[in-house]
């Protein structure tokens, strides 16, 4: 144009719309975070009060994270505690030369753990909290497992690797709730032991790499 007007194609113009458009948006990230006292600590605040605090102290959360809604009010609730009990006394469900599979059945919810000590070492039975932590009954550490249990009723199974081939072993189970890091555990009373042997290995092939 001879005014110095800028003509604008149709396609040009879409294309510019658009990219108004893009810069315009705006993306916002919502964050979870699962907040877990430590008994460990001098204070032990319970999770509610975790998340209380956090409300009172929104302005200060506002200040360092970058976008933080300071209207929002964090949510909290309430874990009942609870303890769940074996169904069913577990089993050694499948057993190899250097890893056996137990089944476990809980009345509810939860987790098991298992800890698997030679029955020549063994000085005992652990503790609740031994067994979930993977120790015998004097802190030492020996192959253990644990699984989930997310349905009541139902058969789960845990796998536990690292055995010794031909050996004679004690396996002691205990149920203990989800609280997320600190589960409350059966008592001392209720940890279940089962006795197992692991299976030879296969000299056979020993054998018949020899004779090639």
């Amino acid at each position: 144009m001879l005014d110095g007007t800028e003509v604008i194609e149709p396609e040009e113009e879409e294309e510019q719309h658009q990219e108004r458009n893009l810069q315009s948006t705006t993306i916002s990230t919502i964050v979870y975070l699962q907040l877990k006292p430590s008994p460990n600590t001098e204070v032990f605040p319970s999770p509610v009060e975790l998340a209380l605090s956090l409300n009172n102290n929104r302005t200060v959360l506002a200040s360092e994270l970058q976008n933080f809604d300071a209207s929002y009010a964090i949510p909290a609730t309430e874990f009942k505690s609870y303890v769940p009990v074996f169904f069913a006394t577990p089993t050694a469900s499948n057993i190899s030369i250097y890893w056996t599979q137990f089944s476990v059945e809980l009345d509810t919810y939860g987790f098991v753990y298992v800890v698997c000590v030679k029955s020549s070492e063994d000085l005992g039975k652990p503790s609740a909290y031994q067994v979930s932590q993977g120790f015998n009954g004097s802190n030492v550490q020996y192959p253990s497992g644990s699984v989930e249990v997310s349905t009541a009723f139902k058969v789960f199974n845990i796998n536990v690797t690292g055995l010794d081939a031909l050996t004679e072993y004690n396996a002691y189970f205990v149920g203990g709730s989800v609280h997320p890091g600190y589960p409350d555990l059966m008592n001392d009373d209720s940890v279940v032991s089962v006795a197992f042997t692991t299976l030879p290995p296969d000299y056979s092939k020993f054998s018949f790499l020899y004779l090639i």
